[in-house]
């Protein structure tokens, strides 16, 4: 018997627990790690996605963030067989963690996402932003507002290297109208752009579009390359506020061992210490 159980402490005190699912590729790594074929996991992914966790999980609905396993200790006492994962998250993350999983991944690099939130560069129809929700927000300090018909424009490099055809890009945000469109559009160095459509319905929603959906015309997109993030919203009288963008890529975080969703989010605050254990228990009785 196999089983997981996460745990989140904040400044030393524990402030959540609950159960995981281990997936059907966690457990063939955790098989592989016993026989010392595959690498230990070595990177906790956390995000804001509230879909159900299912052993046919891959990644994260929306994960925001990821850090390095900086320990994992084997602790058998006679009664308790388990090792304990842990990883600490960086100082400046803030947001609502709702899902959190153990990935293989070995790549240490931060993850490809966009906070549209009053830290950055953000422009409505040419003028600074200048409405902000923070009752909507589960990324960042809060989310930027906007009218249908409005176009948002946010200076920002991006790099996305290694993408495949089926990686998604994945756009969340809040609107009080159902079905409403946005079309996100990439701009690269070269000025080559390239897009994708997606629809927030009403509430809070989470949409993605896979890279082999975007239309470039032609012109080469380099997704390696990219300085501006443009959406343009549809028509309709809806009132909008978007969260922000990720990438939903094994690629980049590595496929799941585990996945585990917090029925009430655990609020990281910026500046705020935050740890993470994972405890993974294997029945050797």
């Amino acid at each position: 018997m196999i089983k997981g159980e996460w745990i989140i402490y904040e400044d030393g005190i524990e402030v959540a627990r609950t159960e995981n699912v281990v997936t059907i590729n966690g457990k063939r790594e955790i098989l592989g790690m016993i026989a010392g074929s595959v690498p230990k996991a070595g990177q906790i992914v956390y995000g804001s996605g509230d879909a159900e966790a299912l052993d046919t999980d891959e990644s994260l609905q929306f994960p925001f963030g990821k850090e390095a396993v900086i320990f994992a200790v084997p602790i058998y006492d006679g009664l308790n067989s388990k090792v304990v994962f842990k990883a600490r998250l960086r100082d400046g993350v803030a947001g609502e963690i709702r899902e959190i999983g153990l990935s293989n991944s070995q790549i240490s690099e931060s993850p490809i996402f966009f906070v549209f939130d009053g830290s950055e560069d953000l422009m409505i129809d040419g003028s600074p932003a200048e409405s902000w929700d923070e009752s909507n927000t589960r990324v960042g300090a809060n989310s930027v507002e906007l009218s249908t018909g409005e176009v948002l424009t946010a200076t920002r490099t991006l790099s996305i290297y290694g993408a495949a055809p089926q990686d998604e890009l994945v756009l969340a945000g809040w609107s009080d109208t159902a079905a409403t469109a946005v079309t996100l559009t990439l701009y690269d160095k070269g000025g080559n752009s390239t897009s994708a459509s997606y629809t927030l319905g009403t509430g809070y929603t989470i949409d993605a579009a896979t890279i082999a959906e975007f239309s470039d015309g032609g012109s080469g997109f380099d997704w390696s390359e990219i300085v501006k993030v443009e959406a343009t919203t549809a028509t309709g009288g809806a009132t909008m506020a978007l969260d922000a963008l990720t990438i939903r890529s094994v690629g980049v975080f590595g496929d799941l061992i585990s996945r585990a969703v917090y029925l009430t989010p655990v609020v990281k605050r910026s500046g705020s210490r935050m740890d993470i254990e994972y405890e993974l228990t294997i029945n050797l009785s």
